[in-house]
């Protein structure tokens, strides 16, 4: 009775913790790993931040000055909710994390864009 008993204490234990922000938003800085070094479209995937436990954050760098001025000019929070709904958005939202892209040049921050679970589509 008692195996039984210290079972059941784990497995809820488990299963309140993997559902857990952090957890979320670690899982998904995870997930992003394997495109770090990636190059699409002048944007080279750097990292994911888990950031104070509630904001998945998103670092690029540009290949060369004219991404950068392009990402600057044109990089908006309309255009990101804009692909929303989708299944990384559902989540945020429910799960009530703040989403941030960053884009640098020359190692230095010029554009930060962060989209709060309530502005998503639905």
């Amino acid at each position: 009775m008692r195996k039984i008993l210290y079972t059941l204490v784990f497995l809820l234990s488990l299963n309140f913790y993997g559902q857990s922000r952090p957890d979320i938003i670690n899982a998904y800085v995870q997930s992003v790993e394997e495109y770090i070094g990636v190059e699409e479209g002048g944007l080279i995937g750097m990292k994911a931040i888990n950031e104070n436990n509630d904001t998945m954050v998103y670092q690029y760098k540009c290949s060369n000055k004219q991404v950068a001025d392009y990402y600057k000019a044109n990089g908006t929070k309309a255009l990101l909710i804009a692909a929303s709904p989708n299944s990384f958005t559902k989540r945020a939202k429910s799960s009530k994390i703040i989403a941030k892209w960053r884009y640098l040049y020359n190692n230095e921050v010029f554009a930060e864009v962060t989209v709060y679970p309530s502005e998503w589509n639905d």
